[in-house]
């Protein structure tokens, strides 16, 4: 293993262990708690490798944020295709119905601008997904 490599495993133990707690993180790197402890004290003594593991800990949270907000917007936009096809079936609609057709129809549209948002987000970078969206 390279000096690379290495420090890139220990940034990602200890962002682990931060965020699934020390035994999931032991297991997932397959290191000692010992390991893990020296690991956190060279984190100590070096800022950048300690800035580097905030990073990867700031960049996990952002995902599963993003991750839950686009279940939202799946769950919200099936419950508006439901209601509206319910509406849709009656043969005559008042014109309260028509106003909550037309509201449920710019919802579903600004979702859709919210999910394209999203997956520019959760793209890798210099994806097609991120250069189409840059």
């Amino acid at each position: 293993m390279t000096p690379e490599q290495h420090r890139i495993r220990r940034e990602q133990a200890i962002a682990d262990a931060a965020m699934l707690g020390d035994p999931a993180a032991l297991a997932k790197h397959g290191i000692s708690q010992r390991t893990l402890t020296r690991y956190r004290a060279s984190a100590r003594r070096d800022p950048s490798l300690a800035g580097n593991v905030l990073s990867k800990v700031e960049a996990a949270q952002s995902l599963d944020w993003l991750r839950t907000a686009e279940k939202a917007l799946d769950d919200m936009t099936q419950a508006v295709q439901e209601t509206v096809a319910r509406m849709g079936r009656k043969r005559r609609q008042t014109p309260e119905e028509l106003h909550a057709m037309c509201g449920a129809l710019k919802i579903v549209s600004e979702a859709v601008d919210a999910r394209s948002y999203l997956m520019l987000r959760l793209a890798p970078p210099g994806s097609i997904a991120t250069r189409a969206g840059a």
